[in-house]
């Protein structure tokens, strides 16, 4: 063999141990033959109890999420194992593109599970994904994350020797398709499931055996799906509890982001299926219905599940115990949102109001008697009698309802508050003009665009000078007014 011969030898060696070094490096980084890599986990002390936390990887290979870090904590015993009640185990489905491994540090709500409870609480990662994927996080239509999900559950209870039980899951936005849809396509595997904001649910084939909670913020764009999906687990025979619950940041418009109020239904009616699984005690608990009270149930189904006509039933918004005035604020059939009009209607009932809305539609053109029929309603309510009367409404509902004070005047209704309604109207039977006498109820009417020549005695306020005010804005300060009690100068 000549020099040159082995020279090439010595390169052939060289470059295979060179190799050999790297995929032993790879191998030791990515620990491919174990299903979780790169595990770590310890016992740590929080507010002096131990918990035990850890995390791991997995590759998964999705398009938009090949690899997710896994991320959870277990209540452990002063030796390290886990605690009986760590078998009843809480999966945070993390929102589209939400880093749900560090719900530990971000998830602050979840500490009513895994800290109060002793419930094992595991979540992941998930990257935002381009719409058109067939593994998208936010349909989980092929349910290959459904499969994710138990698996790091099979696991957990594996390493740590926890008894498999059916587990929970809680999430809001597209954690909530994920609890929803899950729920209905591996009821033995899901023991409740609790959510807020989903906008994609399955039709079920059959009656639910979890149990199931689905809330809406109003103004979400996922009220109707989630409307539909209810009435689809309804004509199966199915039972879901369905609400719809005040959004977070009313002040910077966000209709999709649960409030606190969400998130206090979701703990105890994921707390409620666990001790009614441990100790067979009533479901859901007293705590939950009182909760669940002070939604505004009776308001949001009359607007979002409209009977038509005159409703027997008044849509009073829950108010505070001390509401000293009972105001009538009716709408429909202008630019105002759903998400705007509850609003309103939460802001008057913490102005110490009771809040009643009144949805008119176009039946109410030809009818507009049917507006003193409902207004007759509030006058002869008997726990009222006492208390004075504020009648409002935008557009024509604001219209018709001045009308209705205007035709049957009552000393206990103060004033009259409209926005961008008409004075004067071609139409006798839809006219302020014809109606309104100088001396009885204060009328104040707000414009938001042209105004018209306004007779001695009605006040008003237009905004259309004024560049600062958008619609909502405009809005806004409608309600303020119509949450202004009574002066001086408006007896």
């Amino acid at each position: 063999m000549g020099k040159q011969e082995g020279r090439r030898w010595t390169f052939v060696v060289v470059l295979v141990i060179i190799m050999i070094g790297i995929a032993m490096v790879w191998c030791w980084r990515s620990e491919p033959w174990k299903w979780a890599r790169r595990e770590q986990r310890e016992v740590r002390l929080i507010s002096g109890r131990p918990f035990l936390v850890g995390e791991f990887q997995v590759r998964i290979g999705f398009p938009e999420t090949p690899t997710t870090q896994v991320s959870y904590v277990i209540p452990v015993d002063g030796e390290g194992r886990p605690l009986p009640a760590a078998s009843n185990m809480v999966f945070y489905a993390p929102f589209n593109g939400e880093d749900g491994s560090t719900f530990l540090a971000n998830r602050g709500w979840l500490g009513a599970f895994w800290f109060e409870n002793n419930c094992t609480v595991f979540s992941m990662f998930v990257k935002i994904n381009p719409q058109g994927f067939r593994h998208s996080y936010g349909n989980y239509l092929g349910g290959e994350w459904f499969e994710v999900v138990c698996a790091v559950q099979d696991h957990l209870c594996t390493e740590f020797e926890i008894e498999k039980r059916p587990f929970f899951v809680v999430g809001e936005s597209a954690g909530g398709n994920l609890a929803g849809q899950m729920a209905t396509a591996m009821p033995e595997r899901i023991a409740a499931a609790a959510w807020c904001g989903a906008t994609n649910l399955a039709k079920p084939a059959k009656p639910n055996r979890s149990k199931l909670l689905a809330l809406n913020t109003w103004g979400c764009p996922g009220m109707i799906p989630t409307l539909e999906a209810v009435r689809w687990q309804r004509e199966v025979g199915g039972e879901v509890w369905h609400g719809i619950t005040p959004p977070h940041f009313r002040e910077l418009r966000n209709y999709h982001a649960p409030g606190e109020i969400a998130y206090l239904l979701i703990q105890q009616f994921i707390i409620d299926a666990m001790r009614s699984r441990e100790m067979g005690v009533e479901f859901p608990s007293p705590e939950f219905l009182m909760l669940w009270q002070t939604l505004p149930q009776t308001v949001t189904d009359g607007w979002l599940q409209p009977k038509g006509g005159v409703s027997d039933e008044l849509l009073v918004y829950p108010p505070l115990p001390d509401a000293n005035r009972v105001i009538l604020l009716a709408g429909g059939m202008d630019h105002i949102g759903f998400g705007s009009r509850m609003d309103g209607l939460l802001r008057l009932a913490e102005a110490g109001a009771i809040p009643i809305s009144l949805p008119v539609d176009e039946h109410y053109l030809e009818h507009p008697e049917q507006m003193e029929l409902q207004l007759k309603q509030v006058l002869e309510r008997p726990e009222w009698a006492a208390l004075p009367i504020y009648v409002a409404g935008s557009g024509m509902a604001g219209q018709l309802a001045a009308l209705a004070v205007l035709r049957q005047p009552d000393q206990r209704i103060k004033r009259i508050i409209t926005l961008d309604a008409e004075f004067d109207s071609p139409f006798p039977h839809l006219s302020l003009a014809a109606a309104w006498k100088n001396d009885l109820i204060p009328l104040h009417m707000m414009f938001s665009h042209n105004w018209p020549d306004l007779p001695e005695g009605i006040t008003s306020t237009v905004f259309a000078m004024d560049e600062k005010y958008d619609g909502d804005d405009i809005w806004n300060a409608f309600i303020a007014e119509v949450a202004r009690e009574e002066t001086s100068s408006d007896k």
